[in-house]
């Protein structure tokens, strides 16, 4: 291999191992929000009931559902600083977040719909050297699906990851509304 040859194919090697390796962190990315969203619907199927008396999926504003919107998005960013994930989530410095934005939804059994599944959907924005490649082909929005003013198009950038959990109401749910319905 002469000099030439190795100075050019070096830095394509490099680029190529280091494209390798940070899809396999975006795949590593994408399967620790799948398991929080599948979780957090395990848990909120099971809880169904407590849901419904507590009104936390009757309103589209409640302030029980942004609590645990807000809850499952703190868990959501403790996964990412976790000291057994972090070496694999880190893009460079490892005091930097990996994460530039984190959007929640859920959804789930109430009085008007009692038998509804219960769905916890996560919208994450891993910060990626991948990015600013793929910010040449953005229409001035964020990977959150946000628009953004001048001043703020580097906030929310990143690669947009998506974890969705459904899951159906729990199977207690049915003898007890068939007993209350029975009561009356």
């Amino acid at each position: 291999m002469s000099v030439a040859e190795f100075a050019i194919g070096m830095p394509i090697a490099m680029i190529c191992i280091a494209g390798v390796h940070e899809l396999f962190r975006i795949q590593s990315a994408e399967n620790a929000i799948n398991v929080v969203a599948s979780a957090q619907a395990a848990e909120l199927s099971y809880q169904s009931l407590r849901n419904i008396l507590d009104e936390t999926f009757a309103a589209a504003d409640n302030p029980n559902q942004r609590a645990l919107e807000e809850k499952i998005s703190s868990l959501v960013g403790d996964t990412f600083q976790s000291p057994l994930l972090l070496w694999r989530f880190s893009a460079g410095d490892l005091q930097k977040p990996t994460v530039s934005g984190i959007k929640v939804t859920v959804s789930g059994a109430s009085f008007s719909n009692r038998f509804a599944k219960t769905e916890v959907k996560i919208q994450v924005c891993l910060k990626s050297w991948l990015e600013p490649l793929l910010r040449v082909l953005s229409d001035g929005r964020n990977c959150l699906g946000q628009y953004k003013t001048a001043g703020e198009a580097n906030s929310g950038r990143g690669i947009p990851l998506t974890g969705l959990a459904i899951r159906a109401s729990s199977v207690s749910l049915i003898p007890y509304f068939s007993a209350s319905k029975a009561d009356r």
